[in-house]
């Protein structure tokens, strides 16, 4: 039976996200990673408010690193030998994180790329102010209705929910007008990803990507595309990532494949809890548990 493991996103970033999973192993890995990057990824995800958390540039190597640093201590990073059939699915920002959970680059290079990655979107978003809401109600709003305020579906997510991606003037008015029954959410987020805002930034993370080309290793483990819900190759996912900083997140489409796979269950990284809750909500058969310490 395969089981499968979740890497989470930009949005699920909290205050002390690090301090649980900080361990002789995991101190090392984070201290030579803070060296490559030149932030201190400890005091951050320690010590951070809220605030300086929101910041995209800083966001996406904290999760990224958080979420490494959780696989470290739960035993859930790549092994030799391997016995259990093990499928590796990221959202957005973790899809990068999952290149290292399916054993394609090592944990440092992602959090090196997730940097790249986030100061690209970061000054996309500087020059193009933008936000993104949950919408959440009995069934998905459409994307055509999105299209319609001129907003992006950044994420699909389930089919109860689906997150719109624009300026804010437009957010505040989709929100204005929404259909009966579904609620908005706005995300811990400071700017409209995965829309074309983020085009901007493509060139700059297709650099940061092509220097990664030839440091991807053989894998065991099967690599499920955010973008497509289909398994892909680690070269074709890296390849992937400039063109996802402006198309949706097809989370979705991802569910139903570890389902249809016969995925009974999955384990979500720290920073942990969106993604067991888009499981539960439309595939409860596969039980989705959210890392601890203690696991």
């Amino acid at each position: 039976m395969a089981r499968a493991i979740l890497c989470p996103g930009q949005g699920t970033q909290k205050p002390g996200m690090l301090k649980p999973w900080l361990t002789d192993e995991t101190t090392e890995f984070l201290i030579r990673t803070s060296e490559a990057i030149g932030l201190d990824l400890i005091d951050l995800g320690v010590n951070a408010p809220a605030d300086t958390l929101r910041d995209t540039a800083i966001t996406q190597p904290i999760v990224a690193a958080t979420s490494i640093a959780s696989a470290m201590v739960t035993g859930l990073m790549p092994s030799i030998g391997e016995e259990i059939e093990t499928i590796v699915a990221g959202h957005s920002l973790g899809s990068l994180t999952a290149l290292a959970l399916c054993g394609a680059l090592e944990p440092t290079d992602v959090v090196v790329l997730a940097r790249h990655r986030g100061l690209a979107m970061a000054q996309c978003a500087k020059e193009a102010p933008g936000s993104m809401t949950v919408l959440i109600g009995p069934a998905n709003v459409s994307e055509e209705l999105l299209k319609e305020y001129g907003i992006s579906a950044g994420n699909i997510n389930s089919s109860k929910q689906i997150v719109a991606s624009g300026s804010v003037d437009a957010i505040a008015t989709l929100v204005e007008n929404l259909p009966n029954g579904v609620r908005a959410l706005p995300l811990p987020v400071a700017g409209a990803f995965h829309s074309p805002a983020m085009m901007g930034g493509q060139d700059a993370v297709r650099a940061a990507c092509n220097a990664l080309t030839s440091h991807i290793s053989p894998v065991t483990r099967t690599l499920i595309s955010d973008l497509t819900g289909q398994a892909c190759q680690p070269a074709e996912a890296l390849a992937a990532l400039p063109d996802s900083l402006i198309q949706p997140v097809r989370w979705r489409e991802v569910m139903n494949e570890l389902a249809a796979r016969g995925v009974k269950k999955a384990y979500e990284l720290a920073p942990a809890g969106a993604l067991a809750g888009l499981m539960k909500t439309d595939h409860r058969e596969v039980l989705c548990e959210k890392v601890s310490p203690q696991r």
